[in-house]
């Protein structure tokens, strides 16, 4: 199977400004994401989509081809998925086509090429649409979660609400860190979303995904120990 992995790392960023290189124990955010596309034994063809010159010399200074796009593809508001289908179109003008389409968002590095080849077995074994990875919600649990109006607290699930942890159903949050879909559906849908879809289940003490300076302060102590984990050096 032809598969083609997309890892979208824009120059713009107001939460964590440059946030796609910012550097994490000794590398930046983008390596870690180069390098797990390249881990992937099931990944054909690995392109860093940017908007920056500087984010594109960091990419081939790990190694990986770069597709440069436009600013309208690159704003705070634009869709990942018009950015996969802008690459997709331009790789067909070259005649390659491609199977199934994986996106590694750089912002989620906690993640290894097993880890993709695994979601990628699954979409194919699973003949769902996609592969969307998740991890278990623990204190974030729906049951805890409320609307407030007129200061008045709304139970999202009012049935949940008095129960003990123990006696809670599993939900899982989707952790930005592999997006599988099959290229015919993308291409129908032009969107990593189907409703189709599969659960790729991960580790949820390693469920990071970098938006706040917060989220660097626990990455920042969580990579040395998901490296040492993994094996990674």
């Amino acid at each position: 199977m032809k598969i083609l992995g997309i890892i979208p790392a824009r120059g713009g960023s107001k939460g964590v400004p440059g946030k796609n290189i910012l550097e994490i124990d000794g590398k930046p955010l983008l390596a870690y994401a180069i390098a797990c596309g390249k881990e992937s034994e099931k990944i054909t063809e690995l392109i860093v989509s940017t908007d920056s010159q500087e984010i594109a010399k960091v990419a081939e200074d790990y190694g990986a081809e770069v597709m440069l796009r436009s600013a309208e593809l690159a704003g705070d508001t634009s869709d990942v998925a018009d950015t996969v289908g802008f690459i997709v179109e331009e790789l067909k003008k070259k005649g390659k086509q491609f199977d199934i389409i994986v996106l590694l968002q750089p912002t989620a590095p906690l993640r290894t090429g097993s880890d993709v080849d695994r979601a990628l077995e699954l979409l194919v074994q699973s003949g769902n649409d996609a592969v969307i990875s998740v991890v278990k919600v623990e204190d974030n649990h729906p049951a805890r979660i409320y609307a407030i109006n007129d200061n008045k607290m709304i139970a999202l699930y009012p049935e949940l609400e008095k129960k003990r942890r123990q006696e809670l159903p599993a939900y899982y949050l989707r952790n930005g860190c592999i997006y599988a879909i099959r290229a015919d559906i993308f291409l129908a849908e032009k969107n990593m979303m189907p409703a189709l879809k599969s659960a790729y289940i991960m580790n949820e003490k390693w469920g990071v995904n970098v938006d706040t300076p917060a989220d660097v302060y626990l990455l920042e102590r969580l990579m040395p120990l998901w490296k040492k984990e993994n094996g990674i050096k």
